[in-house]
């Protein structure tokens, strides 16, 4: 009985399928925990909007009982609150730009490590002229995750900058 090279692609193709089914119960996992991770962030969303419609309701009766009370006075001084209201909105996007420009940095300083990471490990076989298909593939996520990182930091930077511009005017 001797082993013909079908029988060695059939072997090959075993061992692919079994490294690739060996993933399937860890993303299965984290797909469970995702969707109920955005199952509960829906639900604070829809409480929080609740909570916000009734507090704008109730902001609103007690704006005109006080204007019924105190008539111009309330008139006179509402440009003021509402100018203070502006500089507050306008510092909370300044605040949260510096965060969300923040996580993207880090996101992208780590993919640029992890990419550095695949290829000092290639560069330990650079004396084999190809890379086989998972060396390829990693190294083509890396380079991606490297590059889409790189455009949510610009976004995050580009609204930083504005929302910065807009709290200075």
């Amino acid at each position: 009985m001797c082993n013909s090279p079908a029988d060695g692609g059939a072997v090959d193709l075993m061992r692919h399928e079994e490294e690739l089914t060996r993933a399937v119960p860890v993303l299965l996992d984290t797909m469970n925990r995702s969707s109920s991770e955005v199952n509960e962030l829906e639900s604070q969303a829809s409480t929080a909007q609740e909570r916000y419609k009734k507090l704008s309701e109730q902001w609103s009766r007690q704006f005109e009982e006080l204007r019924l009370q105190h008539g111009s006075a309330i008139e006179r001084v509402k440009p003021y609150f509402d100018a203070d209201q502006v500089l507050h909105n306008v510092s909370q996007r300044v605040q949260n730009a510096v965060h969300e420009f923040s996580a993207a940095s880090s996101q992208h300083t780590q993919s640029k490590r992890d990419l550095r990471t695949i290829e000092e490990q290639l560069a330990y076989g650079a004396h084999e002229i190809q890379l086989d298909s998972s060396q390829q593939d990693g190294l083509s996520r890396a380079t991606v995750r490297v590059l889409k990182c790189q455009q949510e930091r610009d976004r995050r930077e580009t609204d930083y900058a504005l929302a910065l511009r807009e709290y200075q005017e």
